[in-house]
């Protein structure tokens, strides 16, 4: 990554369907895009449940790809289908075991681009041991308002997997500033469509924030601090070594590897460099 990374991207984020019946009736679609529009952000997912919005070009500087939350069980086992072009209805409403989890994620295949496994801690509807066996998906959704899923992400990478972070709103009510720009992921990409979006999703060229809310925020606070993030200028691995640059110095980064194992901690800094060790598996 050697350049700015300039895509802000939140997929799961919920406005009125199904007649009200689900959370999310009182978000308009317009009220949803003309404030994350407004914030800034380039690409605009609409994820309600069950059913896929259309690909949409807002303008030349900000779409929407087609995108829904998969789930109709009690534990909240949910997926996020992003580049759908068809509803799965496929699920266990009640009990679901390792393989009842690997089936339905198997019924997504041929039918979407990317597949996220959603807040997979909120009601524990994924465990971290599933993640030793799970396979066929893109991305953990880490981030989300409701819970942090580091645990299953580590435990994912940790048996070999390879599974990219996303990091997301799940928003279901506009009028909460806790839900809206608290989680979103940035995407290093060339061009704004869906085939480039996806491209650099699975790929990599992408980081998640996680935003400490305060009370005392509005929309305009939240668009200041977006413009002042903190970006990584170069990720790079150069024969044993690997280097992070960002953009102005942080408190603290920590390289983590196997098993979610600190591996070194640099404190007050904007760069590292981390010598990789024989046994590291993975770096994050």
């Amino acid at each position: 990554m050697k350049n700015r990374l300039s895509e802000f991207f939140v997929a799961h984020s919920h406005t009125a369907a199904w007649l009200g019946i689900t959370d999310g009736e009182k978000n308009s679609k317009q009220q949803f895009v003309d404030t994350y529009k407004g914030l800034g952000y380039n690409h605009i997912g609409i994820s309600n449940y069950q059913k896929t919005n259309n690909y949409i070009a807002f303008d030349s500087n900000c779409i929407s790809i087609p995108t829904y939350e998969h789930g109709i069980n009690v534990k909240k086992r949910h997926h996020l289908v992003i580049g759908a072009d068809r509803v799965v209805w496929t699920d266990f409403f009640f009990w679901q075991t390792l393989n009842h989890k690997q089936f339905i994620i198997n019924r997504f295949q041929g039918s979407c681009d990317f597949l996220t496994i959603n807040h997979p801690q909120f009601c524990k509807g994924f465990l971290p041991k599933d993640f030793l066996y799970l396979s066929n998906y893109d991305a953990v959704e880490v981030f989300n308002h409701y819970r942090i899923s580091i645990e299953q992400w580590d435990s994912a990478l940790s048996s070999g997997y390879y599974a990219v972070l996303l990091a997301n709103d799940d928003m279901h009510d506009l009028e909460k500033m806790d839900e809206v720009s608290s989680n979103f992921t940035v995407i290093n990409t060339s061009q704004l469509t869906q085939r480039n979006l996806i491209q650099a999703l699975k790929a990599g060229k992408h980081f998640g924030v996680r935003v400490h809310f305060k009370s005392n925020e509005n929309l305009a606070v939240k668009k200041e601090r977006i413009q002042q993030l903190v970006y990584p200028k170069i990720i790079d691995i150069q024969n044993d070594t690997l280097s992070v640059v960002l953009s102005k110095s942080v408190n603290t980064i920590n390289i983590i590897g196997q098993g979610g194992m600190l591996k070194q901690s640099n404190q007050k800094v904007d760069r590292a460099n981390y010598l990789i060790d024989s046994l590291d598996t993975y770096l994050r």
